[in-house]
């Protein structure tokens, strides 16, 4: 009679006991921040953000054995662990924690997006000797350490022997199929003319970048908040599967369903996505799109990726930017007085729904560019402002502001 079977009488041997033990995936994505465009922009998560993803356990390991997560908290000060559901967790920044993203060129360049990759987890495991039982684990980090993320733009993933060593010592395990995996989890970056897959991307708003009218004025713009409130809770049928290594770790014995013992070497992380207030909270960031290239102008559309929580970026030119000629509508911010008022935000709403935020300039001059056609709200402080759009006929709108005397300099 062998072991966990019964015999005619009744008589059962025992099971054997459960396959326990530890694995160490490579690394675990947590989230891609894109790079803004804009040679003086910057994107910053601040208090309240949540960038980071959630991943479904259900074929961690690719055997067609249920994974299940026995309830467990990992919390550091800048990164958390939760278990979700009984088949998935979130890992995310803390709320306490600012994750900021840099650009040094006006177009979009993913080169310059940020990976910020866990690179000490760890996975305890068990599974009853029997085929078909699920697997029941556990995360963790490696001795019990704080968890370690580190960022690596896709430029450095790509040209490895430009990783600072500060950072190379943590990526010392990574196989080739590792670097690939990871970025292949950039869109953009996998293929440089991805055409945006709406169930992954929701637009959220678009924003101006606006360079100087003149060499040494003030350069227009400022932290625009940007959240995803407006568009409810959407989750799509989209998921993304990132594979990792044990990082150089033998493999691993477990049954597939109804199969024999299979030897295991990686995991698949498969993410999961949603936006807007799935998860009882909205994204937020702070965008500040600014150039100090002077007469350079572009629409910049705004997305939430759905499976990594954080907001991409395109250029409504392809990067080929606008002329000034080229506003719908335009004119001058001013205060009670006459005044022109610098640095001004101007909110838009178009007569298809979609919103824009404007600055206004050193000269408090604004303008707005690729308006659709129909009603168009304008408003900045408590001004609202009102006009219909006619493509082709351009419309010219001071705007007077109380209560907002220009600074001494115009500086930002």
């Amino acid at each position: 009679m062998q072991l966990g079977q019964c015999s005619a009488g009744g008589v059962c041997s025992p099971l054997p006991p459960p396959t326990t033990g530890i694995v160490a995936p490579a690394y675990y994505l947590v989230t891609i921040l894109y790079a803004p465009p804009g040679n003086k922009s910057k994107a910053s998560y601040f208090a309240g953000s949540s960038a980071g993803t959630t991943t479904n356990t259900v074929d961690l390991f690719g055997i067609g054995t249920k994974v299940g997560i026995t309830g467990n908290v990992i919390a550091t000060a800048n990164y958390q662990f939760t278990t979700q559901t009984a088949q998935s967790f979130q890992v995310t920044k803390t709320t306490k924690t600012e994750l900021d993203t840099n650009s040094v060129v006006d177009p979009i360049r993913h080169g310059q997006d940020t990976f910020y990759i866990w690179i000490n987890p760890v996975i305890n495991y068990t599974q009853e000797q029997s085929p078909g039982l699920p697997i029941n684990i556990s995360l963790g980090t490696a001795g019990g350490a704080d968890m370690t993320v580190v960022p690596f733009t896709a430029d450095e993933l790509t040209h490895k022997e430009t990783i600072p060593d500060y950072k190379l010592k943590y990526i010392q395990n990574f196989t080739d199929a590792d670097f690939a995996q990871v970025l292949s989890a950039d869109p953009w970056v996998a293929s440089p003319n991805y055409q945006l897959d709406p169930k992954r991307f929701i637009k959220i708003t678009s924003l101006q970048l606006d360079g100087p009218d003149n060499p040494g004025d003030n350069i227009p713009g400022g932290g625009a908040s940007v959240d995803d409130s407006q568009v409810g809770c959407i989750t799509n049928t989209i998921s993304q599967t990132i594979g990792s290594d044990f990082g150089g770790a033998v493999g691993v014995d477990f049954f597939g369903q109804g199969e024999k013992a299979t030897m295991v070497y990686t995991v698949s992380w498969t993410n999961t996505n949603s936006a807007g207030n799935c998860n009882g909270s909205s994204q937020t960031a702070t965008v500040d799109l600014s150039t100090s290239t002077v007469g350079y102008h572009d629409v910049i559309d705004v997305y939430e990726d759905s499976i990594y929580h954080s907001f991409s970026y395109v250029s409504e030119t392809q990067g080929v930017g606008l002329k000034v000629a080229d506003a719908d509508i335009s004119g001058v911010v001013k205060n009670s007085v006459g005044q022109p008022v610098p640095n001004q935000l101007i909110t838009i709403k178009f007569a298809n729904g979609a919103t824009r935020k404007v600055f206004s300039n050193a000269q408090g001059k604004y303008r707005i560019f690729r308006v659709p056609p129909g009603p168009t709200t304008i408003m900045t402080g408590s001004l609202v402002s009102t006009a219909n759009f006619v493509s082709g006929r351009p419309i010219a709108r001071d705007l007077t502001v109380t209560g907002h005397p220009p600074s001494p300099n115009g500086a930002r």
